[in-house]
């Protein structure tokens, strides 16, 4: 009972929304249109000091379902939020939220390293998995710049209920 009364505290005094957004990977011009990915599964959980985000990457841009990155940070009404996690920062310009806000995630060295592990088993899914010899090459390319310098966007759909 104990147990039960601390988590209903929790969710209580927490702000949960779970969402849907884009991630898209930077890359040159020609390859723009097919560098966005739909997510499914992005969690916010907000309260009065600390915002924390968790997704996985759109198993489209590796081929395979990679495991989920969640990032915290301290709320800061009117100035930028930043959110560090295990594998990199997520930096949110909060005077732009709206119903398509955009953040910037950073990966760090261990990410890289970790994506680098992954590369065989990647190229062999997005081989075994795509059979268009042009979407096959774009996707490559796409996963080559993506995990050489791991960086991204994610724009949420409906972040605008959150109080940043």
């Amino acid at each position: 009972m104990k147990a039960f009364s601390i988590l209903f505290l929790l969710l209580v005094n927490n702000i949960v929304i779970a969402g849907s957004g884009e991630y898209e990977v930077p890359v040159r011009k020609e390859l723009k249109p097919h560098a966005r990915f739909k997510m499914k599964n992005i969690s916010v959980v907000q309260n009065d000091k600390f915002v924390s985000l968790s997704y996985s990457l759109p198993t489209e841009i590796s081929g395979i379902p990679l495991p989920s990155n969640t990032f915290t940070g301290k709320v800061n009404p009117g100035k930028d939020l930043y959110l560090t996690g295990t594998f990199g920062n997520i930096v949110c310009d909060t005077s732009k939220i709206e119903l398509k806000s955009q953040c910037l995630v950073g990966y760090n060295q261990d990410y890289k390293d970790y994506l680098e592990i992954l590369d065989p088993q990647i190229e062999e899914a997005m081989e075994s998995n795509i059979s268009d010899p042009n979407l096959l090459m774009i996707r490559k390319e796409i996963w080559e710049g993506f995990s050489g310098d791991p960086l991204g966007f994610i724009y949420f759909d409906d972040i605008n209920s959150l109080d940043l």
